[in-house]
């Protein structure tokens, strides 16, 4: 099957006004694509719509939202739909990180915060947006995710929580949307990014604490690549797009090796990180 031309596509994106979402804009504006950029900060996407236009979107479009609310989420997409009429592609990207231990949580109300964007901010958007997404092949539903949605990881349990609940929602989406459509059914695309150089990493939530576990931006995935990896999965349409052999592998023999790949992981967590529980926190000035 050829990879699509986002060409002349209407693509929402929620989260759009930094990070991957922001990356993932400029990059669609270079192909060619219409863009609903939604986020809580208009000022910001107002920007980005701007430099949208200004590269090759006939249509650029800033809308605030806040996903965690409905009446935001149907109000936004209501305009984007008045706009661009249908939406060819629906990116739900907003979401936010954690960084503790679960024993070292003070405040579980960071839990509800993370699930209610994180979870419900996926289905909130989808929910007003799904009447206008044509039901056919060539559409996409696409979430944003993690490598922490499909191996355990520390300092992120309520993280890989809401990350596994997103997953099973789209497994669970792509068998209705299969039976209900067969052939024609709009492909559902998981993207699962590592670490990412982004805000989500740099401001996690602390859960009660003073700091959070720190991770080095050198073993980071810069955002502007995770755009180009995240195109290149709504292109060919997948099921769940990993960013490298690696963390392929992990996926593939988590279930066959668990202890095994829990080693690794929390080796390379150790190796990235910096944590009060690892003792390498840099010293206040």
């Amino acid at each position: 099957m050829a990879a699509l031309d986002v060409a002349g596509k209407n693509v929402l994106i929620t989260g759009a006004s930094a990070g991957i979402g922001r990356d993932l804009a400029l990059l669609l504006a270079r192909q060619g694509a219409n863009v609903a950029l939604l986020a809580r900060r208009l000022e910001l996407l107002e920007d980005l719509a701007a430099e949208c236009s200004a590269l090759n979107s006939k249509v650029a479009l800033a809308v605030r939202c806040d996903v965690t609310e409905r009446p935001s989420c149907q109000a936004a997409v209501q305009k984007v739909v008045e706009e661009l009429k249908q939406i060819d592609i629906i990116v739900l990207n907003a979401g936010m990180s954690m960084g503790c231990y679960f024993e070292d949580i003070k405040d579980l109300s960071d839990g509800d915060k993370m699930l209610s964007l994180n979870v419900m901010g996926v289905a909130n958007v989808l929910h007003y947006a799904f009447p206008f997404i044509p039901k056919e092949s060539a559409s996409r539903i696409v979430v944003i995710s993690s490598v922490a949605g499909v191996v355990g990881v520390p300092f992120r349990t309520l993280y890989c929580a809401s990350k596994w609940a997103v997953h099973g929602f789209c497994a669970s989406l792509r068998t209705e949307l299969l039976e209900a459509y067969g052939d024609k059914a709009p492909k559902v695309v998981v993207s699962c990014p590592p670490e990412v150089a982004t805000g989500l990493n740099t401001n996690r939530l602390k859960f009660g604490n003073d700091v959070t576990a720190q991770f080095n931006e050198e073993t980071a995935v810069p955002s502007t690549v995770a755009a180009e990896k995240i195109l290149e999965s709504i292109r060919e349409g997948v099921r769940i797009g990993l960013f490298s052999r690696v963390h392929q592998w992990l996926h593939s023999l988590y279930n066959c090796f668990p202890s095994y790949i829990d080693k690794i992981v929390i080796d390379g967590v150790k190796k990235s990180h910096r944590a009060p529980r690892y003792g390498n926190m840099p010293s206040k000035m």
